[in-house]
């Protein structure tokens, strides 16, 4: 996962990552992100990206890939982004944070 992460990681210094969609949880600075699985849906180019880390993921934790709200994303703060306090819009998710 940490080896597709930093190859993922260039791209995303370049500005090829996507502004996260909660724009105005950000006081300052930048958040963005790469999806491999948003709302249960796969994003077939970025998945491709990511093969290992897909498979860890569907054979440790099957379930984080297969809700109707479950997403598995690669999510970057720049140094020195501030956000604000936040809750995610409902109970039904499960986060990992690596």
């Amino acid at each position: 996962i940490l080896k597709e992460y930093e190859v993922l990681r260039s791209s995303a210094e370049r500005g090829q990552w996507t502004t996260i969609t909660d724009k105005p949880l950000v006081l300052e600075g930048d958040w963005t992100d790469f999806k491999l699985i948003e709302n249960g849906k796969k994003h077939p180019v970025n998945c491709a990206r990511c093969p290992k880390t897909l498979k860890v993921i569907f054979e440790k934790c099957p379930e984080i890939a297969s809700q109707v709200r479950g997403s598995l994303i690669f999510s970057r703060l720049a140094g020195r982004t501030r956000i604000r306090p936040h809750c995610g819009p409902t109970n039904t998710r499960i986060r990992i944070h690596l």
